[in-house]
């Protein structure tokens, strides 16, 4: 029995650095290599969190379809809204999005609040 590689697991970058309060919106793009299956994709994430172990609650990230269907060998975007709330502390904060149902999709999001 072979080893799987190891998952390579991407890194998504907030596009600017946010302040207490911001909200901002980042369009990702995901294809159904499938030829036979749609796939229903359900997006779910961790809380964020930095190195000195603040926190902005898991709610704080939302998605636009979610879930998102993407028919056999199409393509489709899902908009992730990130809203830092007021008070948030300085930092670079990171959590982890996967789709609940598609065993291969995570991503790490990294949000850098000054």
């Amino acid at each position: 029995q072979q080893a799987e590689d190891p998952v390579q697991i991407p890194l998504i970058h907030a596009p600017k650095d946010m302040k207490a309060g911001e909200a901002l919106e980042v369009p990702i793009t995901l294809e159904n290599d499938s030829k036979t299956d749609v796939k229903t994709i359900e997006f779910t994430n961790t809380a964020l969190m930095d190195a000195s172990n603040n926190q902005i609650d898991a709610a704080a990230i939302t998605y636009t379809p979610n879930p998102l269907v993407l028919q056999p060998g199409s393509n489709g975007s899902v908009n992730i809204a990130i809203k830092v709330p007021d008070g948030a502390k300085p930092g670079s904060y990171t959590c982890f999005i996967q789709g609940k149902n598609v065993s291969n999709l995570k991503a790490t999001l990294l949000v850098k609040v000054v």
